[in-house]
């Protein structure tokens, strides 16, 4: 776990995370301590064997948060020529969604969730901006996280952590051919293994 956590700080994307042990809290403590020193946001706290029900409640109490945050501004509406522009300035990024096994509660991967960084709104979700997505941006979009998860895997390869990467596609992107020989090549180049690398449908 704390290896992971120093994968993801030294990959500079902001994200956040639920600490989850079986040790005893003055430990737990000071991993989230290491964690806020790099950067890293803890959003909850939890002792092994953790329930669904306190699991559901650190989620719900930070969705619950979002939600008020967000409701105090008028959503904006952005065309497809904001989604071009903030594509090329780079303004997207990547967060990293853990992906536990339910059985162990061990860590086994990360999804790639595409965030855009937006200089005047702050920190958007996808429901803010791909309805203003056309074909080639969503398919740019898609390829720009591909790209962001399988270099973010392979520091984790690095760091002696066997983890796989999850990299979202939408239904249109992979009607297009060449789409999954795209993700192979960036694969190949930051020498992942393409066993270690998901593909979803969203």
């Amino acid at each position: 776990g704390v290896e992971f956590l120093g994968g993801l700080a030294e990959g500079g994307a902001p994200v956040s995370v639920v600490l989850l042990s079986g040790k005893d809290d003055r430990l737990l403590r000071g991993v989230q301590e290491m964690a806020v020193e790099r950067q890293v946001r803890v959003i909850g706290r939890l002792r092994k064997p953790a329930t669904m029900e306190q699991l559901r409640d650190v989620l719900e109490r930070v969705a619950g948060g979002t939600k008020n945050r967000s409701s105090a501004h008028s959503a904006p509406n952005f065309s497809p020529a904001d989604v071009a522009r903030a594509m090329d300035k780079g303004e997207f990024v990547a967060f990293f969604q853990p992906k536990v096994a339910t059985d162990s509660g061990i860590t086994v991967g990360a999804e790639v969730l595409a965030r855009w960084q937006h200089p005047r709104h702050g920190l958007l979700a996808p429901g803010a901006f791909l309805a203003a997505m056309d074909q080639a941006n969503l398919r740019k979009l898609d390829l720009q996280m591909a790209q962001a998860g399988v270099s973010e895997c392979r520091k984790w390869l690095d760091h002696g952590c066997d983890l796989s990467v999850s990299v979202n596609a939408s239904v249109a992107t992979l009607q297009e051919s060449g789409y999954a020989d795209h993700v192979a090549e960036i694969a190949a180049r930051h020498r992942v293994p393409n066993a270690s690398v998901m593909i979803e449908v969203v």
